[in-house]
Order: C-alpha cells, then structure tokens, then sequence
C-alpha cells in the first residue's frame, strides 16, 4: 500500500451512545495494522485511518476527532505534528503506541507532554479499549 492511504469507516448505526458523535483517528506506517483496529472499533465510534504522518495533522484539524492513535515512534517531528494538533483541538486525546526493545529509555515526564496514555506492542486490546472508553467518555 502506498503511504498516502486514506480511509474513512463509519461505526454501525445501531449504538446509539456513541456511533455518530465519537470519532477515532488511527495513525500507523503499517496499514494491516490499522485495518485490524478500525475494524476492532468500528463497531462504537466513527473511524478515520491514514498511514501519511504528514497527512495527519491536516486530517485531525479537518476531522476534530475524539481520539487520535498512533502507532509511532516518539521521534522529534512527531512530537511537533503532537503539539501542533492539541493546538488546534485541545480536547484531543492521544494514545501512543510504541516497540519498546532493550535500552530504550522514554522520559515518562517528557513522553506525557504529548501523549495521554502509552501501550508497549504488542497491545492488550482489551486494556486499551477500556482506555479508550475512558478518555471519550471524559469529553
């Protein structure tokens, strides 16, 4: 797949809590990846997926999503195109998803400045749905 892909699902018309009124972005270069959880979601919330990390703040200042998952890497531009989005939309909740490996050192006090909540892969989905609920249900 290339990596511009776009692809917009909208949750089942029958929940009626949430189908229609919350929405997810998810962010991953692995374009499986974001399929597997779009579907996982798509069931509760309205779902925005795309695999362009340059896409991505244009797509949550248009979107004004909810939620934005990342499947990334806390590189420098990243946290840019983070701090940037919670300008547009300071509601925004972002959950990170990372490959921790041996040595690899993340400041929780740095991490939290962009981020609200972190999973190392692989992800328990059931942890994370539980958070998920918690941070939509906060807005």
């Amino acid at each position: 797949m290339s990596s511009s892909t776009l692809t917009t699902i909208r949750g089942h018309q029958d929940d009626k809590k949430t189908s229609l009124s919350k929405s997810i972005v998810l962010f991953s270069s692995d374009y499986d990846f974001c399929l597997s959880l779009s579907i996982f979601f798509s069931n509760r919330y309205r779902i925005i997926m795309t695999t362009d990390a340059v896409m991505l703040p244009l797509i949550v200042k248009d979107h004004r999503p909810d939620l934005l998952i990342a499947d990334t890497m806390l590189t420098e531009n990243m946290k840019r195109r983070f701090t940037m989005m919670r300008k547009e939309n300071p509601n925004l909740h972002i959950m990170l998803f990372y490959v921790s490996y041996f040595g690899q050192r993340l400041a929780m006090d740095d991490v939290h400045q962009y981020v609200d909540v972190m999973f190392p892969k692989p992800v328990d989905l059931e942890e994370v749905s539980q958070n998920v609920r918690k941070l939509i249900e906060t807005l």
